[in-house]
């Protein structure tokens, strides 16, 4: 009996040991699990299609603006960024069976001189910053954890 649980004991620890974090495939690229500042990329290992990523994204409370399969990419509606005048979308494309995701934002101020308002700034990718309560950071946390429920990350970058 001893020497079956010593065996049993031996295999649940090497097993244990053998699993891959997410923090292990990006090391293993040269990459922290962290991002870095200015990152902007994440990349997504899925086996599944854009309707099954666009289920996972509808799921955690997104909504698809486009799905264009045979473009392969897909637009989520603008959502506002929270605690700042501001909204973001994702845009997600897919490469073989990967996917690239991107959170896109812009603020929501206007200026009014003279009577004229001026309009609303154009989408830009959002950047990671080192400060938790950055804008962009507030946005690319909210990518990064969007593209952890559809699939593996495997790089962050630039």
């Amino acid at each position: 009996m001893k020497g079956f649980l010593l065996l049993l004991f031996v295999v649940a620890s090497a097993t244990a040991f053998a699993q891959n974090t997410e923090a292990d495939v990006l090391k293993a690229m040269g990459r922290n699990s962290k991002p870095e500042k200015g990152d902007a990329q994440i990349i997504v290992q899925s086996q599944n299609n854009f309707v099954e990523i666009a289920k996972q994204l509808m799921l955690i409370g997104y909504t698809v603006d486009k799905l264009d399969t045979t473009l392969n990419y897909l637009t989520t509606v603008p959502r506002g960024i929270p605690g700042i005048n501001g909204e973001y979308y994702l845009n997600i494309m897919k490469i073989g069976d990967q996917y690239k995701f991107v959170g896109m934002y812009r603020f929501n101020f206007t200026a009014t001189l003279a009577g004229i308002s001026s309009a609303k700034g154009a989408y830009e990718p959002a950047r990671y910053h080192k400060s938790a309560g950055h804008a962009e950071t507030r946005v690319f946390n909210a990518t990064l954890e969007a593209s952890k429920n559809t699939g593996e990350v495997i790089d962050i970058m630039k």
